[in-house]
């Protein structure tokens, strides 16, 4: 059996979320960061995408929650796909993710949380299309989805950055709802 391989790509959509569903998104990714015992670290991810970064905090969310209703709901709308994980990320300085290829996925979704991001601050997203370096600044209620292997990473966030917040969703296989 030939099985297609995704086309690489990475899209870039502007107010992924309405206003209500926004602030309440922010509100909660800020109870999540407050109550440290139900987060992880990213520890467990491979040597190779951890490198040298500082602690990147990780929430699973439960599907049962109304955060992850209302992100399911709204990127299985724009995707056509059914999330495998649903998850906060919290970004401290020294945080980064290193050259990679998302590889036992076949789509990622990041959407940015935090309501400025400044530049000076790092934790940009950068990726590599048509022999070109590609970046993206975080920016509120703007989602990045990547498709197909795409080699990308974050910068090194300086040592006076906030917590940059995201919301990070992973898709393993094809799973559409036509």
């Amino acid at each position: 059996m030939i099985v297609d391989k995704p086309h690489k790509s990475i899209t870039q959509l502007n107010n992924i979320f309405s206003s209500k569903d926004i602030s309440f998104l922010l509100q909660d990714s800020s109870q999540a960061l407050e109550n440290e015992e139900n987060l992880k670290s990213n520890y467990f991810w491979d040597e190779t995408v951890k490198e040298y970064s500082k602690p990147i905090l990780i929430k699973t969310l439960e599907s049962s929650s109304k955060a992850y209703k209302i992100i399911n709901s709204r990127v299985s709308e724009i995707t056509g796909k059914v999330p495998e994980s649903i998850n906060y990320y919290f970004w401290g300085p020294g945080s980064y993710i290193p050259w990679h290829n998302d590889a036992l996925y076949t789509t990622a979704v990041t959407i940015y949380l935090n309501e400025t991001w400044d530049v000076l601050h790092g934790g940009l997203f950068q990726y590599i299309f048509n022999n070109q370096i590609l970046t993206l600044t975080p920016k509120l209620n703007t989602g990045v989805i990547q498709t197909g292997g795409v080699y990308h990473s974050t910068t090194i966030q300086s040592s006076a950055s906030p917590v940059r917040k995201s919301i990070q969703l992973w898709f393993s296989e094809k799973k559409s709802f036509l």
